[in-house]
This record gives C-alpha cells, sequence and structure tokens, in this order.
C-alpha cells in the first residue's frame, strides 16, 4: 500500500514480522498486550473493537490500518539507510553533568537529566511531548527530540528512546524497522512514518508512555489517548534485548539534540526553533511524569538542566515554583513537569 506522502507499508504476518530474525528472540513467545497488571496501571484498552475505534478517531491518519494478524512495516529506502547512518555516525546519549565531557563534534543538546551517581530507580514515564515543523536548510543537518531511559550515558549501557527528527551506538544500535528487536502488535501504527498535518500555528503533541511489564519484565511503548482516557499498545522491547542491567533504568534524559557538519555557518533549529520561556506556545515543550517501581508518578524527581551551548540552544525545567536553567535565554527546547 502506497501512502500519499510516497512511503510504501506492507502488512505483514505478526509472527513474521523483523524482530523474530534476532538471534536472541528465536524462542521469544509473542506477547498480544501487556500483563493484566501493567493493564490496570495505565489503564489500556482491552477490546479490541474499541480499541480499533479509538485509533481510528484518534491517529487522523490517512492509513486505515492493516488486517487482523498482521503489523504495517514501512518499506526501507535508500534515503531511509542515508538518514539512519548519518544519524547514528552522531549519535550519542547526552553527557550529563560530569566535568570535562563533551559531544561528538558538531552535536548539541539542550534538556533535562536525572542526575548521574544516584540510586535512584525508574521503571518507565509518561510524556507528552511537542511537535514542530522545522526548516533543516543545510545538508546533513539533523534535529531531533527524544525522551530516553536507560542504564546510563557512559561505557556499555542500555537504552529505549522514543521521539521526532527532523532530516532526518554502538554496533547494536538502530532506529524504527531498520533492525530487528522491537516487537509490534498494532496494526495501525507505523514506526518511522512521517508526522503530517504540521503546518499552521496549532500545538501539537505526541502522547506515549514507556513502562516495564512487571510480570514479562518487557518494556512496552503504549499510545495515550487523553480524549479517550486510554492507551493504546502498540508494541514491546523484549526483556531478553537487554543485559541484567536494564531490569530498572537508572537515567532519564529529554529534551532536543542537533548535528550541525564541520565549518557550517547556519545552525540547525532544535525543538520549535525558539526560545520564548514565558510563552509555552512557541517553546517546544514536554510535560512528564516519571513511574516507580509499583508504576505510579515519582512526585519529586531530581533532575538537571543541561546545554552544552546555553548561547545557541537553551532549556529550562519548571516545577512547581521552582524554574531552572541551563544558561542564557537564546533559543532551544523548554521542558515542563
Amino acid at each position: 500500500m502506497q501512502k500519499e506522502d510516497g512511503s510504501i507499508i506492507d502488512c505483514i504476518d505478526i509472527y513474521k514480522q523483523p524482530a523474530f530474525d534476532h538471534p536472541l528472540l528465536k524462542n521469544h513467545k509473542l506477547q498480544m498486550r501487556p500483563s493484566s497488571l501493567l493493564q490496570e496501571k495505565m489503564p489500556i484498552s482491552t477490546l479490541e473493537l474499541e480499541e480499533n475505534e479509538i485509533i481510528r478517531r484518534t491517529l487522523k491518519s490517512r492509513f486505515p490500518g492493516c488486517p487482523f494478524g498482521t503489523v504495517p512495516i514501512r518499506r526501507t529506502q535508500k534515503e531511509d539507510l542515508i538518514r539512519a547512518n548519518l544519524a547514528l555516525s552522531h549519535y550519542s546519549p547526552t553527557p550529563n553533568v560530569l566535568p570535562n565531557v563533551t559531544p561528538p563534534e558538531g552535536v548539541h543538546y539542550a534538556g533535562i537529566s536525572t542526575p548521574e551517581g544516584t540510586s535512584d530507580q525508574y521503571f518507565g514515564a509518561s510524556v507528552s511531548l511537542s511537535v514542530h515543523n522545522l526548516t533543516i536548510m543545510v545538508p546533513k543537518q539533523t534535529s531531533a527530540a527524544t525522551a530516553r531511559l536507560g542504564t546510563g550515558v557512559y561505557g556499555a549501557f542500555s537504552s529505549i528512546e522514543v521521539g521526532w527528527t527532523a532530516d532526518g551506538f554502538e554496533k547494536t544500535g538502530c532506529f524504527n524497522m531498520l533492525c530487528p528487536g522491537f516487537v509490534q502488535v498494532s496494526q495501525y501504527h507505523i514506526l518511522g512514518d512521517r508526522i503530517t498535518d504540521l503546518t499552521g500555528k496549532e500545538l501539537k503533541f505526541v502522547f506515549f508512555n514507556i513502562a516495564k511489564d512487571p510480570k514479562t519484565l518487557d518494556w512496552w511503548l503504549i499510545q495515550s489517548v487523553p480524549t479517550e482516557e486510554a492507551n493504546v499498545s502498540v508494541g514491546y522491547w523484549p526483556k531478553e534485548l537487554f543485559s541484567n542491567s536494564f531490569e530498572i533504568a537508572s537515567n532519564v534524559q529529554m529534551g532536543g539534540k542537533v548535528f550541525n557538519p564541520p565549518l557550517t555557518p547556519d545552525k540547525a533549529p532544535m525543538g520549535s526553533g525558539h526560545f520564548v520561556p514565558e510563552d509555552l506556545l512557541q517553546t517546544a515543550s514536554v510535560v512528564f511524569w516519571l513511574l516507580d517501581s509499583s508504576l505510579g508518578f515519582i512526585p519529586q524527581p531530581q533532575m538537571v538542566v543541561l546545554a552544552d551551548v546555553p548561547d545557541s540552544y537553551q532549556a529550562q525545567y519548571i516545577h512547581g515554583t521552582t524554574v531552572m536553567y541551563g544558561g542564557p535565554d537564546i533559543q532551544s527546547s523548554a521542558l515542563n513537569n
């Protein structure tokens, strides 16, 4: 099936999707839904008909969905491989506040992070992330907004990341369906699909949850549907993909990241391209809650504000009456909780 934007979507048997090409998932048993423990906490829509109707009303996509028992996979094009290789070539988690640590050349970031060196544990995050129609003028520039949960930012670590990129690890890193591992169960969601209808000044958000299933120990990606007061299961990262050290997350990061090729005079925009702290309708933002072992909200998460070049890219963190900045107010993503 070909969409209006030119992308080709194949409906693949759910048991033959790319995830099961992964050698670590040879004996993995497909989980069609999260366990009842996770469903009760979110809560997650449990009736197939109800879920389908919710998706049709909220995705606002011209993609009608795949037949039951199949999942939509976006066919990989040459341009997808080029963008993915470019992104991976300069990708790294945002360095924390330790001294003498700098990101790769051309990579800049602004956002927030849980501090290094604490014993805090996180079992998921509930996120609403604003989406913006950025204009990338220079070849090979990239701009992204993401939410990331992992075991750290230095050395060997495991992590999961969800977000969006404009113009758009190590050996095991990958994006979307370009390498196997993520098991999709939704017949409507297309990983790597383009976010459309971004014209005009209307502020748009993507709503999602990343949560560890307390029974199966898999990490689920769940779309939030605020207007329906329900959640819809997209798929999950099986526990077999990760080392035992990722039974819990010890680091959470959210914010914007750009890559500017060397000697580029025009810098890539980040977030909305405008940093107006007093007006969150103009400034990119993410509203989030971190989850504890019972999948309840952590009331007072410790966060630090990061901005490696605050004269160009900036962030702020708002929690109650507390406002934290990473430096002078220039341009970047604003984040609030």
